[in-house]
C-alpha cells in the first residue's frame, strides 16, 4: 500500500508498504530520493516524523525483540538534503 503525505507545496513523503519491505522516500518536485528500504514484519517496522525542519526516518522493533529504535535517514527540508549521520542511536 502506497500513501503519500504533503509537507510543504515542493515536498512529499511516500511510505510504500509491501508484502515484506516498506520504503519511505521523499518527493521534491516530483524527483524521489529513497531515505530507506527495509524489510519489516509485524514485529519490526519503519516509520518516519517530520517538522518544519527535517524529516526522520527510524526504524524499531516491539517489546518482543528487543530491538531498539534507530534513526535510518534524515531529510533536510530548508535546504533540501539527505542529512549525514554520524550514529544512528
Amino acid at each position: 500500500m502506497k500513501t503519500v503525505k504533503q509537507i510543504t507545496p515542493r515536498v512529499q513523503v511516500e511510505r510504500n508498504q509491501r508484502m515484506k519491505t516498506t520504503a519511505i522516500s521523499v518527493i521534491v518536485d516530483g524527483v524521489k530520493t529513497v531515505l530507506a528500504d527495509m524489510k519489516t514484519n509485524d514485529y519490526f517496522w519503519l516509520k518516519y516524523e517530520y517538522n518544519d525542519r527535517y524529516i526522520v526516518v527510524y526504524s524499531r522493533g516491539c517489546m518482543v525483540n528487543q530491538i531498539p529504535l534507530k534513526v535510518e535517514a534524515a531529510y533536510d527540508i530548508k535546504n533540501e538534503k539527505v542529512v549525514k549521520l554520524a550514529r544512528k542511536n
